[in-house]
C-alpha cells in the first residue's frame, strides 16, 4: 500500500488554498461596513479551522510533524493574523 501525493492535493492543500483566496476578498469590503467586514472574516477563519478539523482525519497520526502538518498549522495561522 503506498500514499496517493494527489488525493492529499486535491482533498487537503486545493481547498485550503481555495479558502485564503476567498478570505483575501474580504479586504475589498469597505471599512464602512465593519460588521460586514467582522462577519466575513471570522466565518472565512470558522471555514478554515473547521476544514482543518475535517482533514485531520485524512492525515496519518505522526509523532511528528509533516509537511502537511505544518502547512495546515501555516495555513490556519495566516487566517487568524488575516483577520486582525
Amino acid at each position: 500500500m503506498s500514499r496517493d501525493p494527489n488525493f492529499y492535493l486535491f482533498k487537503v492543500i486545493m481547498p485550503l488554498i481555495l479558502i485564503g483566496l476567498v478570505n483575501f476578498w474580504g479586504v475589498f469590503i469597505p471599512m464602512e461596513k465593519v460588521a460586514d467586514r467582522l462577519n466575513y472574516s471570522s466565518s472565512m477563519f470558522l471555514t478554515t479551522t473547521a476544514f482543518i478539523y475535517v482533514t485531520t482525519n485524512y492525515v496519518p497520526k505522526l509523532t511528528f510533524l509533516t509537511r502537511i502538518g505544518a502547512w495546515q498549522q501555516v495555513r490556519k495561522h495566516s487566517s487568524s493574523t488575516l483577520e486582525s
